[in-house]
């Protein structure tokens, strides 16, 4: 589900136009990518965050293989045909970063979606902390 931008917003947001923009098609609500305007920041989907390189992501649940890791959903709101590189810092319980993991996937279409998973290899790491999600 997309959120909406106050009305207050709106005018500060109608001022930036370097920014790219989304629109909602009739048909099923997904975002489709239009260009660049400010209307974009309306139309990001409630929990992700943007990565500025066409991508949308957000923390996700899932199984690890081995060990332990924490798995990232991308939504892509333009083509990403390069595949999609993934970096995070490592935190201990006081939030220091003790080590950084990372991933690759695959190339998404518009519109298409992933998921990233992410092992942590240090010990005492008890969070994630996402530093980069690029577009390759």
């Amino acid at each position: 589900m997309c959120r909406r931008v106050s009305r207050r917003d709106w005018s500060k947001l109608r001022s930036e136009r370097s920014r790219p923009s989304c629109s909602l098609r009739r048909d099923d609500r997904t975002p489709t990518y239009r260009g660049a305007t400010a209307e974009f920041e309306a139309f990001i989907p409630e929990g992700y965050s943007d990565s500025g390189d066409g991508l949308w992501y957000r923390f996700a649940e899932g199984p690890c293989d081995y060990g332990t890791c924490t798995h990232v959903e991308l939504l892509a709101y333009a083509p990403c045909p390069g595949g999609v590189y993934i970096e995070a810092n490592t935190l201990d319980g006081a939030g220091r970063v003790v080590g950084y993991t990372n991933d690759l996937i695959g190339s998404l279409a518009k519109g298409g979606t992933g998921l990233a998973t992410l092992q942590v290899a240090e010990a005492g790491a008890t969070q994630v902390s996402i530093t980069e999600v690029t577009c390759s």
